[in-house]
């Protein structure tokens, strides 16, 4: 399973909200409409929060969208299905009205999971 994740910044003067409201109900089914060989698709919305004894400061990003794909072939078709016209127009134009797009940052993931037995027994 491929995993890539988007690290994506709302348009300056949306709110959470606002940003929240149009992502999940008009852009998702847009990226659901076009990009087919998207096994899981979520979304986790970020709030700053203070570290102790500091402030809140503004993140880089405000969501991080992960997408499942099976491998890279299917990555390299979906991105093909998203250039088609239809698809392109429908989606770059959405991306102008929610995203700040000079901040969206996209990654390959490498993922190395721990199984918990091991680390509870390593604090022995």
């Amino acid at each position: 399973m491929l995993k890539v994740i988007a690290f994506l910044k709302r348009k300056p003067g949306m709110t959470m909200e606002e940003f929240i409201d149009h992502y999940e109900t008009k852009h998702v089914p847009l990226g659901m409409k076009y990009a087919t060989k998207i096994k899981h698709y979520s979304r986790r919305y970020l709030y700053p929060a203070a570290y102790p004894f500091g402030v809140k400061h503004e993140l880089d990003c405000d969501v991080l969208t992960e997408l499942w794909l099976d491998d890279l072939k299917a990555l390299e078709e979906n991105w093909a299905a998203l250039r088609q016209p239809e698809a392109f127009a429908a989606l770059s134009g959405d991306e102008m009205k929610v995203f700040d797009t000079s901040k969206n940052r996209l990654a390959i993931v490498d993922e190395r999971i721990s199984d918990p037995k091991l680390l509870i027994a390593n604090r022995k």
